[in-house]
C-alpha cells in the first residue's frame, strides 16, 4: 500500500508543472493581446474642415479654411458662413442659410484651402459645412434610390428626395472659436 501511494506521487508533479506552464503561457498571451489592442492609434476623421486663420484684406475680412478628405473616394463638400447666433442643429431647426458659401467636389486623399468672406463685425455667425460621398450607384437598389431622388427633385419636393440621397455629414465652427 505504501508503494502504491509513492508511485502516484511522482505522477502528480508533472501535472502541476504542466498546468503552471499553461497558465504562464495564457497570461503572456492575454498581456500581449491587451497591449496590442491598447496600442492601436485612434481612427482619424474621414473628412475634416478646420479654420486656418481669419485674415484682413483691404475693405473686407476673409476666413481661410482647410478641408481634408481622408477617404479614398471623392466627396461633394459645401461650406458657408451662416448668420445667426447658434447652429440650427442645436436649436432643432432645419438647414442653415448661408451668408456666402461654395460647393465643390474634393478628390480622395487630398487637402485644399478655401476662403470665405466674413460678415460685418457685430453680426453673429458660424461656419457650417457638410459633405456627401459622390454617388455612383453600383447596385439595382442604389439606382432605384437615385431615380427616386431625381424624381422628387424634378417635381419640386426636396424633403422626400432627401430620404433617398446618400447620408450627409455636417459640422460647424462657431464664431467664438475664430480668432481675428
Amino acid at each position: 500500500m505504501i508503494e502504491a501511494s509513492k508511485a502516484a506521487e511522482p505522477s502528480s508533479q508533472p501535472t502541476k508543472r504542466g498546468r503552471r506552464a499553461w497558465l504562464i503561457a495564457l497570461a503572456v498571451v492575454v498581456a500581449v493581446a491587451t497591449i496590442a489592442s491598447l496600442a492601436t492609434a485612434p481612427k482619424p476623421e474621414p473628412v475634416k474642415v478646420s479654420l486656418i486663420r481669419a485674415a484682413g484684406a483691404p475693405g473686407h475680412k476673409v476666413l481661410i479654411l482647410e478641408a481634408t478628405n481622408g477617404t479614398a473616394r471623392p466627396i461633394q463638400l459645401s461650406i458657408g458662413v451662416c448668420t445667426g447666433a447658434t447652429h440650427p442643429a442645436k436649436t432643432g431647426g432645419g438647414r442653415p442659410m448661408a451668408h456666402n458659401g461654395m460647393s465643390v467636389e474634393v478628390a480622395g486623399r487630398t487637402t485644399s484651402l478655401y476662403s470665405l468672406l466674413q460678415p460685418p463685425k457685430d453680426t453673429p455667425y458660424y461656419v457650417a459645412w457638410e459633405f456627401r460621398p459622390v454617388w455612383t450607384p453600383a447596385t439595382r437598389w442604389e439606382r432605384c434610390r437615385m431615380a427616386c431622388q431625381k424624381f422628387f427633385l424634378a417635381h419640386g419636393m426636396p424633403a422626400p428626395a432627401e430620404h433617398f440621397a446618400p447620408a450627409r455629414h455636417v459640422g460647424h465652427i462657431s464664431s467664438t472659436d475664430i480668432k481675428e
